[in-house]
């Protein structure tokens, strides 16, 4: 009885075992990243593909569709200004009484093919290739290489199909500065820099691409535009 009355009153003195250190915000959230990222991820591709789609239905249907690939986002003033300029010298293809020339941008960094937005952009991309949407594209020096290299994207500049491997930019791209009707285009940022000069257009290949056979008016109306734009 001693010793069991000795046990009750150690097990009485016996100190509580402290409360578990309440966890902070950051904490909570880093925890819900690890065990949650690959489904956010799902989701967010969701949202940015129906986000798509929705605008894509919504918008005036455009008689051009041009694809802007660079490595950096381009302010939606500047993307505005290409379109204004680009329309000037462009047709009334669907017969509504103005020409409209649509730019879909997508930003995309060779070196960086993880991250959400890179991934997000990277579908509409394959998706617009797919479906065979845009016929001209806008691109950086480094864009232009990467999608030729990758996608064999471009036709040279006489809208012919390049050999395969072939991505000489002169043969394929014409920079903005080299298109009589665009060569005076600025947008000039606080670096000093100017946008424009590192942008170049060119043709999409055609020749066993998703368009051939089912935008072939199309993509002469884009030949067209080149060709006018060029001078």
């Amino acid at each position: 009885m001693a010793r069991e009355g000795l046990l009750i009153h150690e097990s009485e003195d016996r100190p509580e075992p402290p409360a578990p250190a309440p966890e902070t915000p950051k904490k909570k959230w880093e925890n819900f990243w690890y065990y949650h990222k690959w489904h956010m991820l799902i989701v967010l591709l969701a949202a940015g593909l129906l986000a798509f789609v929705l605008h894509d239905l919504m918008r005036p249907e455009a008689d051009y569709e041009i694809g802007l690939i660079t490595t950096a986002t381009y302010p939606q003033e500047a993307v505005e200004l290409l379109e204004q300029s680009i329309g000037e010298y462009g047709e009334d293809l669907n017969g509504d009484g103005r020409v409209l020339v649509q730019i879909d941008s997508f930003t995309l960094d060779p070196e960086d093919s993880v991250s959400e937005m890179q991934v997000a952009n990277q579908v509409k991309l394959d998706a617009d290739l797919s479906s065979g949407g845009c016929l001209l594209f806008l691109t950086d020096e480094k864009s232009f290489l990467h999608q030729q290299e990758q996608n064999r994207l471009f036709a040279k500049t006489d809208g012919s199909t390049p050999a395969k491997g072939e991505n000489d930019p002169e043969q394929m791209r014409i920079p903005l500065s080299g298109l009589k009707a665009l060569s005076k285009l600025s947008y000039p940022m606080q670096d000093g820099q100017d946008l424009m000069d590192r942008l170049g257009l060119s043709l999409r290949i055609y020749q066993g691409s998703a368009a051939e056979g089912t935008k072939d008016a199309e993509w002469e109306a884009s030949r067209r535009l080149f060709e006018k734009l060029a001078g």
